[in-house]
């Protein structure tokens, strides 16, 4: 037994029916009724013409708002919330639609919205090779700026949470503190971009507080669009887009933003990569005890800031040190207490030496700075200054021995020499300065 009508989800399914009707003999509405939901384009323009319900999504969107106030508000909720419609009667459910569309004008549309649809997918293929270019997020933002102004976008701007944008330009060894990272967005965001006026800004200054009102009060008839910005898990900022409703047609404003986010991922991927190679790089050439550099770091610091002082003829102080009486500290006390005075030397070096100098642990209880454009003077203040350094660490830690050390240095100004001639002489020197303090002890 045939039913009198089929009353469909949607117009798919509907047009789906009433051809396989036709392809089974029978005939709509002469056999049964058909009736779809959502008052495509598809329901006026099929044959037959598709009966049909139309709502506005505006309507829609705004019920859903309403419903997420009073949640946010912590109000009571209606379990169902119901949105204006209107039925459409036409053609199959026998009804005659008085304003017919022309097939003619869905046609010529159709062409014109495929041709609409090329030129927007090249414009994104575009824009991705190019996103994946850059080198920043500014450059992205503007990169991203270019492909919407062509498109006709009015304005544009960029937030982003402030600690993922410092962190493009933060070194390995101050890098920002995880509890200094939020949830969701911060009350101040970096406008990394803002594109309005027709031109392109990087100064702007706004933040969260200030950037709806400055939006809102704008002239009437503007549509604004905020769209998130994710990285996995974690907001990272937002778009302000405005009057791009065209881009609402054939989902082109999600491919954008789908692809920017993409892009940033792989961005913000390649910095923590970069990071984390730098990490490993520092833990290859640092001496975990001490936090100096340590001996694999003679030849990737050490050379080539002693060729390049050479080649610039500029002087380059190298100093040796070797802590005293290790051995007693060691035999008497036990090697932590060693430990110590390693690390007490370790310490005296940072802080009497710039931070431009290479400070190594050449050794066991053995140091190397070389402190580049310094001149014997300085080398001598610097000395001075590494001594006393040493005396007042060992009146603070109470000790029942002092934390003391030999040195000597020499100044490099000759190119026919190599680091290693230059080392030597200052170990000798050092040695020669040991011998002296062990006769005075003695």
């Amino acid at each position: 037994m045939i039913p009198d009508a089929f009353v469909c989800a949607n117009e798919n399914i509907a047009v789906g029916l009433c051809q396989r009707a036709l392809e089974a003999g029978y005939r709509v509405p002469d056999d049964f009724c058909i009736t779809g939901f959502d008052d495509f384009d598809k329901a006026s323009y099929f044959e037959p013409r598709i009966t049909t319900i139309s709502y506005s999504k505006m309507d829609v969107a705004y019920e859903a708002m309403g419903v997420l106030h009073s949640i946010w508000n912590g109000e009571n909720v209606q379990k169902i919330v119901y949105s204006k419609a209107k039925p459409v009667f036409q053609e199959s459910c026998g009804c005659n639609n008085i304003k017919h569309k022309y097939r003619s004008d869905y046609i010529k549309e159709r062409i014109f919205s495929e041709v609409r649809q090329i030129d927007l997918y090249n414009e994104t293929m575009v824009m991705n090779r190019k996103l994946f270019e850059c080198e920043s997020y500014e450059k992205m933002g503007e990169q991203l700026v270019k492909c919407l102004d062509a498109l006709r976008c009015k304005e544009m701007y960029l937030m982003m949470n402030r600690d993922i944008v410092n962190a493009q330009n933060c070194g390995v060894m101050d890098e920002i503190e995880e509890e200094q990272r939020v949830e969701g967005y911060p009350p101040e965001m970096e406008a990394v971009i803002a594109f309005k006026d027709g031109k392109i800004h990087t100064d702007v200054q706004m933040n969260v507080e200030d950037m709806v009102p400055k939006l809102w009060n704008r002239k009437k008839g503007d549509i604004r669009v905020f769209v998130p910005l994710h990285i996995r898990e974690r907001e990272i900022g937002y778009f302000v887009l405005v009057n791009c409703d065209y881009m609402f047609e054939n989902q082109f404003l999600y491919e954008t933003i789908a692809s920017f986010s993409k892009s940033l991922e792989y961005f913000y991927g390649k910095i923590e990569l970069e990071k984390a190679n730098q990490k490993l790089s520092i833990l290859y050439i640092q001496d975990s005890l001490t936090g100096l550099y340590n001996r694999m770091a003679y030849n990737k610091l050490a050379i080539p800031l002693y060729n390049s002082c050479i080649d610039e003829n500029k002087p380059l102080a190298i100093m040796f040190f070797d802590a005293d009486h290790l051995k007693m500290v060691n035999d008497k006390y036990g090697h932590d207490m060693g430990n110590v005075v390693i690390g007490g030397v370790a310490d005296a070096i940072k802080r009497s030496f710039p931070h431009e100098a290479v400070a190594m642990r050449y050794g066991g209880d053995e140091f190397v700075v070389l402190i580049p454009d310094c001149n014997e003077q300085k080398a001598k203040n610097m000395e001075k200054s590494f001594h006393k350094t040493l005396k007042d660490m060992t009146s603070a830690k109470k000790l029942p021995f002092g934390i003391e050390a030999s040195s000597g240095f020499v100044i490099a100004v000759d190119n026919s020499r190599s680091l290693d001639d230059y080392i030597n002489e200052a170990d000798e020197l050092m040695y020669q300065a040991k011998k002296r303090h062990k006769a005075q002890r003695d």
